[in-house]
């Protein structure tokens, strides 16, 4: 399994918690836990679905591997 599906996962997980806690609120009128209800969403699956796409998409997209990449390559030039 590569990094980026593994990422990709992780960040489905963290939506099915986020989507959960946020569930369990709304039918029990309880809306102590709503912090922490956002950073599950935001923290965990935006930023892992986006470093998913982003290591797929420009990383491994470039060449079949991150030191392959275009980018890495140049940065290394500097």
């Amino acid at each position: 399994m590569t990094l980026d599906r593994k990422f990709l996962l992780c960040g489905f997980a963290y939506a099915i918690a986020g989507m959960g806690l946020g569930i369990h609120m709304a039918a029990s009128h309880d809306h102590t836990l709503f912090v922490a209800h956002a950073h599950i969403l935001l923290v965990g699956f935006v930023v892992s679905f986006i470093y998913a796409l982003v290591h797929k998409l420009w990383l491994v997209g470039a060449g079949g591997s991150p030191a392959s990449s275009s980018i890495c390559t140049s940065s290394r030039r500097w």
